[in-house]
């Protein structure tokens, strides 16, 4: 820690830049919160979601960087990408650079659900097959949705990713997605899926609480 960084820590200045990067950061996880909570399963709504998740990336750093300055010490918190752990930032970086962008990336999702009704969760599949062909009639449903896979299956199918997070039955428990740069592999990278990994453009996770109702 060099002398430049001890003349912020515990100053009112970097106490009043913390505290506004404490509401700024409130602000964009409810409004990453809304964004998530409004996709419906259409790809056209993914680029609203994709910038407020970068919203609340770019939040996620100002905070660490707030917390850095007044107390020496980065929160748990972090966005791949945001800077040394010691506070360093790169020598010799021109913000005027044209940055590369990665050609050919892939979204690694988990999402982690409670099955708190499985019969819910079967209907709940039943119904959604019926949704996708609606020329079959209840025994067709009954017959295909048999198990809770293959009702998962049928509301993905029916909703997309996001139709499991309003069946009755399931309570979302968290997620974490990656965003992985894979241009330069021809093959699948060894582990591209550690937080130190260059590969790893961005990990965003996401914890909720028990369902209040």
């Amino acid at each position: 820690m060099d002398d430049q960084e001890l003349e912020t820590q515990w100053t009112d200045a970097a106490r009043q830049r913390f505290t506004a990067e404490v509401e700024a950061l409130a602000e964009a996880v409810r409004a990453h919160g809304a964004a998530v909570l409004a996709q419906t399963g259409a790809q056209a709504e993914l680029p609203a979601l994709f910038a407020a998740g970068d919203e609340l990336a770019r939040a996620v750093d100002s905070y660490g960087d707030a917390q850095w300055d007044l107390t020496g010490v980065f929160p748990p918190v972090h966005v791949h990408g945001h800077g040394d752990p010691d506070g360093a930032e790169d020598d010799g970086a021109d913000p005027g650079a044209v940055v590369e962008v990665a050609g050919l990336v892939r979204i690694v999702h988990r999402a982690d659900f409670a099955v708190t009704d499985p019969e819910a969760v079967l209907a709940a599949g039943r119904a959604a097959y019926r949704e996708v062909w609606p020329e079959d009639g209840e025994e067709d449903a009954a017959a295909d949705v048999t198990d809770l896979g293959r009702a998962l299956y049928q509301v993905q199918h029916a909703g997309g990713l996001a139709g499991l997070e309003d069946v009755a039955g399931l309570d979302p428990l968290g997620s974490t997605t990656w965003y992985v740069d894979v241009t330069d592999e021809e093959e699948p990278p060894e582990d591209p899926y550690r937080d130190d990994s260059p590969q790893l453009l961005l990990r965003l996770d996401e914890t909720f609480g028990p369902d209040e109702d």
